[in-house]
């Protein structure tokens, strides 16, 4: 048998790795149909009605705050010590988003550990970032929702007025160098793994805060 008539090294390989790429898209896929299909319904999917102009503004305004959530991730990697730009962050919060649409809730998370390394991240730095995004996200909501509100802010939301600041504080606190360390250490530690945990300037950390509000 010449060269030329044999299969290629690693076709096999490589099909069979596309063939898991096809049927991965397929299953995503079909969550997120299904999730728009409910969420729609066949009386909403009958009554929606697109303006032009109005659907163009939301889409504007949609990837704005997909860019600027990018970014942010970017400005907690770079924080954290991993070299990430604007793009990388883009596609891999883009990717790992879509596992959103699969039951668990775990599934974004686990996504970004996974396709992290693809764009020069650890994934234990991946981690890190979804969980300060996370305890980010509700020190500046809060503090929005806080200063948007007024000083009726507790009349408005129905809580005592000590309850939204306190709730502000709090993740504030455990994001303190000298809190946030010990406590990732220790879970990494109760999963048998061991990593540096990089110390965040607090400054940093408000600065992150102000980025997110």
């Amino acid at each position: 048998m010449s060269a030329g008539t044999g299969a290629r090294p690693g076709a096999g390989r490589t099909a069979l790795r596309a063939l898991g790429w096809v049927a991965v898209a397929a299953v995503v896929g079909w969550f997120v149909w299904r999730a728009v299909s409910e969420l729609a319904g066949d009386a909403g999917r009958a009554a929606l009605r697109f303006h032009p102009g109005y659907l163009a503004a939301s889409v504007a305004m949609l990837a704005c705050y997909h860019l600027m959530y990018a970014g942010g991730m970017a400005l907690i990697l770079r924080a954290l010590g991993a070299r990430c730009g604007l793009p990388e962050a883009f596609a891999l919060n883009y990717a790992s988003n879509l596992g959103k649409y699969v039951p668990g809730g775990v599934w974004p998370v686990v996504g970004r550990y996974a396709l992290a390394p693809k764009v020069g991240v650890s994934g234990e730095h991946a981690v890190l970032s979804a969980v300060l995004e996370n305890a980010l996200s509700v020190v500046a909501g809060i503090a929005v929702a806080t200063a948007a509100l007024g000083l009726g802010f507790a009349e408005a939301l129905g809580v005592p007025a000590w309850l939204p600041p306190l709730a502000a504080l709090l993740p504030l606190a455990l994001l303190h160098p000298a809190v946030f360390g010990p406590l990732v250490r220790a879970a990494l530690k109760a999963m048998r793994r061991e990593a540096t945990v990089p110390a965040l300037p607090f400054v940093t950390l408000l600065a992150l805060v102000a980025y997110y509000a």
